[in-house]
């Protein structure tokens, strides 16, 4: 979970630190797979003990949680999002967060910064997965105990095939939806099938097989991004590599690797790591709410300790009182609370999402502000057949609700669209010229290495000669991610591409984009035109700023 947590930081060095995810659930399939297989050979599996079990050690830690993140969005959350939230506490509770999150939308789109229950989506998938396969297993052992590899290997190849088909053709499914990530954790119960083998590998084959699982593992984390067609093919290596390397320890001698993961401070972040996903995610969630800007790199070294200290008294606790069957009460009361509780969370969960964040209110003008965002807002007409359109990049539209000419104009980039609500007035006709991507500066094309289409140079010629065929505009609102054009760095810091003004980029972008500022305010002044420049909407997010397709 360690590379999740760092993902979840910005940490730049594992750009794919999603993927610990998919480890988990080899590890997990392999795990649990090694308990049934065992219980059912020695005639002791009942599925009442296994979710007694299940209970015991997912629950205690998972309900703290959930109580001390719905006291924080009550205090900290707007109302609408709180709203959300609880949704989200529902739907958590009773283990279809990946369901809610897959109709809301993408995993790595701009939203999922305000959703401090995102990461639940996976205990979702795998307590889904765990309600079919025990049954499937005893029925199996019972009815026909010779085909149970070539059950599993059937379904884990259908589960891998639908998700590389999914991957392409429903992306958001193939990422949330249980049948679509099922492959993942039946590699780990082939793996247990397998795993008490007569002839074990000589230790350099081990050696070997650990060092290329380690490989794998290590180039997924490091290599992969989630601009990756995922998690199909995707996520194939960190799979592979997790297989391997457990094969690889299941030896009598340890390998190197499996010295690695014996070491003292290994062996404690893998007693921390149920807890330390459980705790990490809301509390980034909540202070980048807070905050509205990414972390320091101070800041970041804080919530990692943070999150290891309370992921420690957790364990520590509250995980540690419930386990094993001389964990406190009895199965009968593991069951009537853990029941009780549920529908505690699940009641309070659904009264705070149907009396819209449990009727909080905010001060009467935040009121009437919010009031006006959620207001629908027929005041836009897109002008389809403007000459002013190069392609489908391009966006024209009329302000202002009125056939008139237009007296502003709202120009820049996407985040003109964005902002487009609180420039557009009822009665008061504007027009706004949109290209994505593309600065609102004359004579500026974006470079992609050394290459640029000159699209931007040409639509910008387009809009200031827009202006002096329409001189009633006495006003011009520019718009643009200034921080991304002005500075490079800034915007790398987001994981994004950069898409510098100049080839060379650096310090020589910065000298481009004030010459283009300079001569783009001086024709608008030569105009006789208003000129103002709005600041970039809030740009904190890291990655999550982009629509994603996962």
């Amino acid at each position: 979970m360690l590379s999740v947590v760092l993902f979840h930081l910005d940490v730049d060095l594992f750009p794919g630190g999603f993927l610990g995810v998919d480890i988990f659930f080899v590890i997990s399939g392999y795990l649990i797979s090694n308990v049934i297989f065992n219980e059912i050979a020695y005639r002791r599996f009942s599925i009442a003990n296994f979710y007694e079990r299940r209970i015991r050690r997912l629950f205690p830690a998972l309900f703290l949680v959930l109580f001390v993140t719905a006291i924080i969005a009550y205090w900290l959350l707007m109302p609408f999002d709180l709203r959300n939230y609880f949704s989200q506490l529902t739907a958590t509770t009773l283990f279809s967060a990946n369901m809610l999150f897959w109709h809301q939308g993408g995993y790595f789109d701009v939203a999922a910064i305000e959703k401090p229950l995102l990461h639940m989506w996976s205990l979702a998938v795998e307590e889904q997965f765990y309600v079919l396969y025990p049954v499937i297993l005893v029925a199996l052992y019972k009815w026909a105990k010779r085909y149970i590899p070539a059950v599993v290997a059937i379904l884990a190849v259908s589960s891998f095939a639908g998700a590389v088909w999914a991957s392409y053709v429903w992306p958001t499914s193939a990422f949330y939806l249980a049948p679509f990530r099922a492959w993942e954790l039946f590699a780990g119960c082939l793996l247990a099938l397998y795993g008490h083998r007569q002839h074990e590998p000589s230790m350099p084959v081990r050696n070997g097989m650990a060092l290329a699982g380690i490989g794998l593992v290590l180039y997924s984390v490091t290599g992969i991004d989630e601009n990756t067609v995922f998690p199909g093919a995707g996520a194939l290596m960190p799979v592979l590599g997790t297989v391997l390397l457990i094969y690889a320890g299941t030896g009598h001698n340890k390998t190197w690797v499996a010295h690695i993961t014996t070491w003292r401070p290994a062996v404690i972040l893998g007693l921390l790591s149920y807890s330390l996903y459980l705790w990490h995610w809301p509390i980034i969630v909540f202070l980048r709410y807070y905050l509205i800007r990414p972390f320091t790199p101070a800041e970041q070294l804080a919530v990692f300790l943070l999150s290891l200290l309370l992921a420690w008294v957790s364990w520590r606790y509250v995980e540690r009182p419930f386990r094993g069957k001389s964990g406190l009460f009895t199965r009968k009361q593991v069951f009537t609370l853990a029941g009780i509780v549920m529908a505690v969370l699940i009641g309070f969960g659904t009264l705070g999402y149907l009396t819209n964040g449990m009727y909080k209110t905010l001060p009467a003008q935040a009121e009437k502000i919010i009031a006006t965002l959620q207001t629908p807002r027929p005041l836009q007409r897109t002008v389809s057949d403007s000459p002013l359109i190069l392609d489908q990049n391009d966006s024209v539209i009329d302000l202002g609700g009125t056939t008139e000419s237009p007296i502003y104009l709202v120009w820049g980039d996407s985040h003109a669209s964005a902002l487009s609500p609180a420039l557009t007035w009822q009665g008061v006709s504007g027009r706004m010229i949109v290209r994505y991507g593309c600065p609102p500066l004359l004579d500026v094309n974006i470079f992609r290495g050394r290459v640029t289409d000159g699209k931007c140079a040409a639509h910008n010629a387009k809009v200031m000669r827009y202006l002096e065929d329409n001189p009633g505009i006495s006003a011009v609102f520019l718009v643009a991610r200034w921080g991304v054009y002005s500075n490079t760095e800034v915007y790398n810091s987001g994981r994004s591409k950069p898409l510098p003004l100049s080839a060379n980029g650096g310090a020589e972008n910065k000298a481009v984009f004030a010459a283009a500022l300079n001569e783009t305010l001086n024709q608008l002044r030569q105009r006789k035109v208003r000129v103002m420049m709005a600041s970039s909407i809030p740009d904190g997010l890291g990655r999550w700023q982009r629509s994603g397709n996962h």
